[in-house]
């Protein structure tokens, strides 16, 4: 029988990158004698390796354990999640939140439980690729506007047919040009169409907004009925979720 490790062809020496490990330094880096910024990180607000955050980690695994032992559904669900949920419903002045294992499921989960193959996803080109494939295993018709065009997303979803859903998907910060979403823009829109918005402010989150709560807030559009938002806690709030 064939080692199914020879499946892999060995990469040419020349395409080899090694990189040296980087220490966390927060958010400059010392490089070669060089202070730098370090434009690599989520870690915006240098709190995944703040004494208090790390402190209150060990206290939590001391006194809690560290795994669940089973899904939510099974036996794992615990009061200190939905003691968590409540506290993350009131900062985003929202009707309920739901913690999920990272934002790439939550925005899997999510878009499949709202679309189905009657109907009509209509999402921005440059969307995170966690929507882009929740999109596509919706199984629901998938338009993709230019880059922030709300002229051309509103022609597309006057132009849209059949009697299914419309549902608008974008990032909130786009996080390679560091752009923002016309949230308000995009509400109106929802409105004037009959669509549900799904925003991703996972860079958003912690750094916009009063109280860090992110663009929507920012936009004043906070728990809007038909605005679905997604957040982490791996970026600026320094934790797990990307």
């Amino acid at each position: 029988m064939t080692d199914a490790r020879n499946w892999f062809e060995p990469v040419p020496e020349p395409r080899k990158r090694r990189l040296p490990g980087l220490r966390r330094q927060g958010r400059a880096i010392e490089r070669n004698g060089r202070r730098l910024v370090d434009f690599a990180s989520n870690d915006y607000l240098g709190l995944a390796a703040h004494e208090a955050v790390k402190q209150a980690a060990a206290d939590t695994i001391r006194q809690q354990g560290l795994g669940s032992g089973a899904s939510r559904l099974v036996s794992g669900d615990d009061p200190e999640l939905h003691a968590l949920e409540r506290t993350l419903a009131e900062w985003k002045r929202a009707e309920a939140a739901l913690v999920l294992g990272s934002g790439m499921l939550a925005n899997l989960g999510l878009i499949q439980a709202v679309a189905g193959r009657h109907d009509t996803i209509f999402a921005d080109r440059l969307n995170h690729a966690s929507l882009i494939d929740g999109a596509r295993l919706s199984g629901a018709r998938l338009r993709r506007y230019p880059h922030r065009d709300l002229e051309a997303l509103e022609r597309m979803l006057a132009r849209a047919e059949g009697s299914g859903r419309r549902i608008i998907v974008s990032d909130g910060v786009f996080s390679m040009d560091g752009d923002r979403a016309d949230v308000a823009g995009l509400i109106r829109l929802a409105e004037e169409y009959d669509a549900l918005l799904i925003l991703d402010d996972a860079h958003g989150l912690g750094v916009l907004g009063p109280e860090g709560a992110g663009l929507v807030r920012e936009a004043g559009l906070s728990g809007h009925p038909r605005l679905v938002e997604v957040g982490t806690f791996g970026k600026a709030l320094g934790g797990y979720g990307a």
